[in-house]
């Protein structure tokens, strides 16, 4: 389990993971983007589920153009009509690619490892000028950052190496007739392309660029994002998209008085995109899903009416292996089996035999997996009905002790409410349910009685990302372990709190650091947590390294933590004969009573299988928090970048996944030995997740979305096998896809009315039969259109 809690950053809404839906015999199309027209004002080109289409100017059935299974878009005319380029991910990031107008073979201009994006012709036809971040100049601030923002090349269509044109982020760049001018829209930050009132020193503007002196000219004022600028055929005046108006219209300005810009096309509740003009003047943009034309000199547009006619390219249904996307897994209590899930479904594997089960098939996503204490049942959070609720899964044959190979389960509802609840865990005894509401309250359900009841008030947490809080129950049951945002500053502590509601929140430490994730250890009688008192810090002020600091809540615990060896070494001598007096006392007792009547004999089985029913837990620890700082230690020798850590049952070892050099690998620390080393190699990129079974004896990790199987004794590692196939329904999928960030947007913006956005509109606008035709390797067009990356704190 990452740390969580402690680092801002951007929340990828969603992904859109599969191939664009099936189309019937003639459609209507739907969702026309990235329209071009002609230079001869004739035809338009434009994207559609990943391929390219032409259509006549006036409308009617398109024709398809491309026909390979990568996303095909930003198409580029040609200056003499006969050539396209545009963009494609056909090996992988995106490179330009060159065909003629009216169909045929591609061809490959650039090889770059940098996505590379088309923006015109040169005059001559015989370059393609594009966007990359390929190489800032030494000069530049972040040199040399590659990737950030881009640059402006060119590239022959006969081939060969691009050469930079300008260092500056130049984006739709267009070269006047006589090559000597240049206009383009700049890109002052990683602000994204489709965020709207964008009223910020980000905003986009349009420049124009004298090639003769070398000059940049500012054309639009600071403030409103402009972007987009195209040549009027006089090329005194450019047309450009602005939001000066509110959203997104067609604007025109002339060089000569560039503060005179007037407005072109009023639409209103949704943006203009993708504008292109011909030689003549007709003006070409697409607008709520569809493409318009405003012939030269009109004083309205008109809405091309086109029609697509194509087979299916896919199957409806597709057979998917997701055993190397796994996002989360827990561990059955008796360690013979693993759950976990993969692409939002719940899987359940056998840890000696590898055999899988799918537990869930729905198109919503499941997660937060974790077993009941006897293991006859999994509960999870899953995002259904509009809104996240809690089920349960359980075995119904008692003959079928293990979920990877059962044939009869059932699901069954925990919570349903309109509430978001989600991070179930039942309690030790089994007989309740603690979840979070709302993201950031603590609550308990009753299992018998239905009731709950509130631990932890939301107002003492704040949830920037799903699953950045965290809790969890005591051994006893009686206790929650929880992190809460400190009353005096913004960073977060480690607290104490009863289970029953009734208690009060007790700090545990009081740092004024970032304190985070923690959990029990040696029976109960201790706490450990991360924290970053120690470690360095990025430049933004948030941690980067961690360590682990344990907490011992009895001065007995905190007494034989500080044992020598040699001292720890008698102590285990003496507890192993106090335990087997114990055991030859209690074996003499059972013997007693057995020679009684044969009938109290079964009435003592009767009562054992009733007590089989209930599960022994531990007895409550006694805490001693007085003086509790002076029993609080560092348990790592050296902060890191941790991602997760664990401490072995008996307390004698550390176990961390840690990032040091290429990647994370687990490491182990004896802290009576005072000893560090490396216990497997794991060189993961990327790690979430560290699990010990119930003797400490082997470690499950996550990482690089892979499950591996550790010997904590040795440092054998194996990786966890099993098989995790399903039948994918991409267009389902993607419809929940898309109500998942509507939702999640709705629910987590800054502003409860969210800016004065009319969010139901915009899903009503975007939802339904549309969402079959995104194509899967654009992940932003879902939700672009219904700007839900489109609202800023000044709205």
């Amino acid at each position: 389990m990452r740390i969580r809690g402690l680092v801002f950053g951007a929340i990828a809404l969603c992904s859109i993971l599969a191939a664009a839906g099936p189309a019937s015999a003639e459609d209507e199309a739907q969702w026309l983007r990235y329209p071009a027209i002609s230079p001869d004002g004739g035809t338009v080109v434009f994207s559609s589920r990943g391929d390219l289409w032409s259509v006549p100017a006036t409308g009617g059935r398109a024709t398809q153009l491309t026909v390979h299974e990568g996303h095909d878009f930003m198409p580029v005319w040609s200056p003499d009509g006969k050539k396209i380029a545009f963009a494609s991910d056909r090996y992988g990031n995106y490179d330009i690619f060159v065909m003629a107008a009216t169909g045929g073979e591609a061809t490959r201009l650039t090889f770059h490892s940098a996505s590379d994006y088309p923006a015109s012709f040169t005059p001559d036809g015989e370059h393609v000028l594009f966007s990359s971040g390929r190489l800032d100049a030494q000069s530049m601030v972040g040199y040399p950052r590659r990737g950030s923002q881009p640059e402006l090349y060119s590239v022959a269509i006969s081939g060969g190496m691009p050469k930079q044109v300008l260092t500056t982020p130049a984006i739709y760049a267009v070269w006047d007739s006589a090559g000597k001018r240049m206009v383009y829209s700049d890109e002052k930050g990683l602000e994204m392309d489709w965020r709207k009132h964008d009223n910020s020193s980000f905003a986009r503007d349009v420049w124009l660029y004298d090639a003769t002196t070398g000059e940049h000219t500012q054309l639009t004022e600071f403030g409103a994002d402009d972007r987009q600028p195209v040549w009027a055929p006089e090329e005194d005046v450019i047309y450009y998209l602005s939001e000066r108006d509110g959203t997104f219209n067609v604007w025109s300005l002339p060089l000569d008085e560039p503060s005179q810009a007037t407005q072109i096309t009023d639409h209103d509740t949704n943006p203009v995109r993708f504008l292109s003009i011909s030689d003549t003047g007709d003006l070409c943009y697409g607008y709520d899903g569809a493409i318009y034309i405003r012939p030269a000199g009109a004083d309205a547009s008109r809405r091309l009416d086109i029609t697509i006619a194509a087979d299916d390219r896919f199957n409806d249904v597709v057979l998917t292996d997701v055993a190397r996307g796994i996002t989360d897994f827990a561990l059955s209590p008796d360690g013979s089996e693993i759950a976990f899930i993969a692409r939002g479904e719940i899987f359940v594997t056998s840890t000696k035999y590898g055999d899988t089960r799918r537990i869930t098939n729905t198109p919503e996503q499941e997660r937060s997996i974790s077993f009941h204490p006897k293991g006859r049942g999994l509960l999870y959070a899953s995002e259904r009905d509009g809104s996240w609720n809690i089920y349960r899964t359980d075995l119904t044959d008692d003959d079928e002790p293990n979920f990877f190979n059962a044939t009869a389960f059932v699901e069954k509802p925990v919570v349903v409410t309109e509430l978001e609840t989600f991070q179930p865990h039942y309690s030790p005894d089994g007989k309740e349910v603690a979840y979070l509401e709302e993201r950031t309250a603590l609550k308990v359900l009753n299992l018998a009685s239905g009731e709950n009841r509130t631990i932890l008030p939301g107002d003492l947490n704040y949830s920037y990302a799903d699953g950045d809080q965290w809790y969890q129950w005591s051994p006893d049951g009686k206790w929650f372990l929880v992190e809460f945002l400190s009353p005096s500053r913004w960073s977060s502590e480690v607290g104490l709190i009863p289970s029953s509601g009734d208690g009060e929140l007790i700090n545990i430490t009081k740092s004024g650091y970032e304190d985070a994730v923690p959990r029990w250890a040696f029976k109960g009688e201790a706490v450990f947590w991360f924290t970053d008192r120690h470690g360095e810090r990025q430049q933004s002020g948030w941690p980067s390294k961690y360590d682990v600091y344990a907490a011992f809540l009895t001065q007995e615990a905190w007494d034989r933590f500080n044992l020598s060896e040699a001292e720890f070494e008698q102590l285990k001598e003496k507890e192993k004969d106090e335990k087997k007096d114990a055991d030859e006392k209690k074996e003499e007792g059972d013997d007693k009573k057995t020679k009684g009547k044969k009938g109290k004999a079964d009435a003592a089985d009767d009562s054992a299988a009733k007590k089989d029913d209930e599960i022994e837990l531990p007895d409550p620890v006694d805490f001693d928090l007085e003086g509790i700082e002076d029993r609080t230690v560092r348990m790592t020798l050296h902060s890191a970048r941790i991602a997760d850590a664990q401490i072995t049952p008996d307390g004698e070892k550390v176990l961390y996944l840690a990032r040091f050099e290429k990647g994370f690998d687990l490491w182990v620390y004896e802290p009576r030995k005072k000893e560090v080393k490396l216990l497997a190699k794991l060189n993961a990129e990327d790690a979430d997740d560290l699990v010990l079974d119930e003797d400490g004896k082997k470690a499950f990790i996550l990482a690089d979305r892979q499950l591996k199987s550790v010997e904590v004794d040795g440092g054998k590692m194996k990786p966890v096998s099993l098989e995790a196939k399903m039948e994918l329904d991409p267009a389902a999928e993607r419809e929940y896809l898309f109500e998942h960030a509507w939702r999640q947007t709705r629910e987590k913006f800054l502003l409860v009315d969210m800016g004065g956005v009319d969010w139901d509109l915009y899903r009503a606008a975007a939802a339904g039969d549309q969402l079959r035709y995104f194509p899967a390797q654009h992940p932003a067009s879902c939700f672009a259109r219904v700007g839900l990356f489109g609202l800023s704190a000044a709205e």
